[in-house]
C-alpha cells in the first residue's frame, strides 16, 4: 500500500527483476491472471489480511525515500510511471484470460 492505497503490481511475463518495492513486499504482486484474481478477491473479502503489505510499504518508503521530501508521493509516482509503461501488455493478457473463462 502506498499513500494508504493498495497497489497491485502485475508481471505476467515475469520481467520484473530486482524491483525493490516488489521484492520488499510493498505491493500485492501477481504473476498470472489467476493469481491477480485471487489476490483481488482476497483483498476485497479480507482487507485486514494485507496489513503486513501496508507495513512493508511504510518501511520501504522510510528506508529508501526518507531523505526525499514528500517521500510517499515520490514512491507512488515511481510505481505509477513504471506500471503505466507495462500496463497495456498486462491488461491485454488479463482481458484475454477473462474472455476464456466466459
Amino acid at each position: 500500500m502506498i499513500l494508504k492505497t493498495p497497489v497491485f503490481t502485475l508481471d505476467f511475463y515475469k520481467e520484473y527483476q530486482e524491483m525493490g518495492f516488489i521484492d520488499f513486499g510493498a505491493t500485492i504482486h501477481s504473476q498470472s491472471p489467476e493469481q491477480l484474481m485471487n489476490n483481488f478477491s482476497d483483498f476485497t473479502e479480507t482487507p485486514d489480511r494485507f496489513i503486513d503489505v501496508a507495513n512493508k510499504a511504510a518501511l520501504f518508503i522510510n528506508e529508501y525515500f526518507a531523505h526525499i521530501e514528500d517521500a510517499p508521493q515520490h514512491c507512488a509516482d515511481i510505481i505509477v510511471q513504471y506500471s503505466l509503461s507495462h500496463f497495456n501488455e498486462e491488461a491485454d493478457i488479463l482481458v484475454e484470460h477473462m474472455d476464456q473463462k466466459q
